[in-house]
């Protein structure tokens, strides 16, 4: 009975422990792409994005950040001033998660007390699934490496289609991806802490938009990587809000 009873203080003291360096909380911001369809311009046509994260903070400068986001990408040739012409357009929805690293350059608390304010960098390892939706792709890419129109094409049994577009649609694209970013935190009120953030996400393997070795007539027209990002606002609250009799050591990581 004596070893019962203290194996339970001990779970009960590891819960308390474990709920005063944890936080909750959810991400409400916009995403946005770059690529073939977009080679350089940020927050070029941004969608909405939310989720929802976890937070272990081991001191009051390094913590560990699991998070799971939803969104939705576009890219357009029409919406760059790039290659207007050539028609290309693609359509996803895109499901994240992730582990990430969290370093504060400052010592940040949760007690109400300081307020405390600091900017933060954070690195880690994601997995992403893609799923396009509508390519809406007039072309085919053929082994030589061109595309054409699939309306005005000639069949060449020396060179045929390697990919064709249509054969995309709706189907899932699963992608590991490298997670970095920075952002600023806020304690405005015990126990609960809030802030803006921009992340990158590179991702790795076959590309998000679908798009790989863009030509037309035998010209490249953009060398572009698959890249994609989130930008926005979080908040989230301390596990032991409602724990009137939390110790004053955690209470204060």
């Amino acid at each position: 009975m004596k070893k019962l009873i203290t194996a339970i203080l001990i779970l009960l003291f590891s819960g308390a422990a474990f709920a005063q360096r944890s936080d909750v909380g959810i991400f409400i911001g916009s995403s946005y792409y770059t690529g073939d369809l977009n080679p350089g311009k940020p927050f070029n046509k941004p969608l909405p994005a939310y989720g929802a994260l976890y937070r272990y903070n081991f001191n009051p400068r390094i913590a560990i950040k699991a998070g799971l986001t939803f969104t939705q990408f576009q890219g357009a040739d029409k919406f760059s001033k790039f290659q207007p012409d050539r028609g290309l357009y693609f359509n996803s929805t895109l499901v994240e998660g992730s582990a990430q690293l969290e370093v504060s350059f400052y010592e940040f608390k949760v007690d109400g007390d300081d307020h405390s304010i600091s900017p933060y960098i954070f690195a880690g390892i994601g997995y992403s699934s893609f799923k396009v939706s509508n390519s809406n792709n007039p072309y085919v890419t053929l082994a030589s490496g061109d595309i054409q129109d699939v309306t005005t094409f000639t069949v060449d049994p020396k060179n045929p289609i390697v990919d064709n577009p249509q054969d995309n649609v709706n189907k899932s694209l699963p992608l590991p991806n490298i997670p970095f970013g920075l952002g600023i935190k806020y304690n405005p009120f015990e126990n609960v802490s809030m802030g803006l953030e921009w992340g990158l996400r590179k991702p790795f393997g076959k590309n998000a938009d679908k798009l790989d070795n863009v030509y037309q007539q035998g010209i490249r027209v953009s060398t572009a990587n698959d890249w994609y990002a989130f930008a926005g606002f979080w908040i989230a609250i301390r596990l032991n809000i409602f724990n009137n009799n939390s110790c004053d050591e955690f209470k204060r990581h």
